[in-house]
């Protein structure tokens, strides 16, 4: 099965599934020049230890630019950098460790002081958007692991046909505040559409978070390589920092009401 997430589908079990990972992995075991590095199958630990790297990178930076108090212009660095890097990262056919950190850095840039600028004009609600998305990403892993949510293939179209939908009403929402149409219509005006779109875009963005642990699971499954764990770690990373952001604007949304 193809996953919905971009990051994915450049690598081996995005490309072709578990049958061509598993092809890959017999052909280079017979490969005279096979070292054991590159045999090392990759494990959970391999992801959590990749994953845990990349955050660490990512709150390393945010920090340093919330301490500066660094500028809007350091903001649109970080989030064309990242940008860029997130597109190359997402459809190089080989996982980059270098460019995946450095996605992590630029990203906790931009972080750093979008969050520094919500939290100068609402006061604590970066705290409280840093709580929502931890206690959503853990209980989401815990219903995971205990296997209480399945996921199937129904669940991936059902993903993508939301995402669409998202993007609609984002740009529905754009033009109404481009032309100003919808002001002072109240829940069917453009801070309705704003609230409505961060509120689908946290329940989006936690149901991504469950596609990615089961492409994770699928990943280990199929014996890829344990270079792959710094695809999974950048992908869950894209889906939380997403998650994170439509949580901060959700807060600042109700907050306005």
């Amino acid at each position: 099965m193809n996953s919905s997430n971009p990051v994915f589908r450049n690598s081996a079990l995005g490309r072709g599934g578990i049958a061509s990972s598993q092809n890959d992995l017999e052909n280079l075991y017979n490969s005279p020049s096979a070292t054991n590095v590159q045999m090392r199958r990759l494990t959970m630990d391999d992801v959590v230890m990749r994953t845990g790297l990349l955050f660490a990178i990512l709150v390393a930076s945010a920090a340093v630019a919330w301490i500066l108090n660094l500028s809007s212009g350091f903001m649109m660095i970080g989030l064309f950098v990242g940008l860029g890097l997130a597109l190359y990262n997402s459809f190089a056919r080989k996982v980059n460790p270098i460019t995946v950190m450095a996605y992590a850095v630029a990203e906790g840039i931009f972080l750093g002081v979008t969050s520094h600028v919500y939290n100068t004009v609402y006061q604590g609600v970066v705290a409280q958007a840093i709580l929502v998305t931890a206690v959503t990403f853990f209980s989401i892993l815990v219903l995971y692991t205990s296997k209480k949510v399945r996921v199937t293939p129904k669940m991936y179209r059902v993903a993508m046909i939301s995402l669409f939908t998202y993007f609609g009403i984002g740009i529905v929402s754009w033009i109404f505040s481009l032309t100003g149409f919808g002001h002072g219509y109240g829940f069917y005006g453009v801070r309705g559409l704003s609230l409505l779109l961060a509120t689908f875009g946290v329940a989006l963005a936690a149901f991504f978070i469950l596609l990615d642990f089961d492409q994770a699971q699928k990943a280990i499954d199929a014996g890829a390589m344990e270079n792959e764990a710094w695809r999974i770690g950048f992908g869950l990373m894209v889906t939380i920092i997403w998650l994170y952001l439509q949580v901060l604007q959700l807060l600042s949304s109700l907050r306005d009401r």
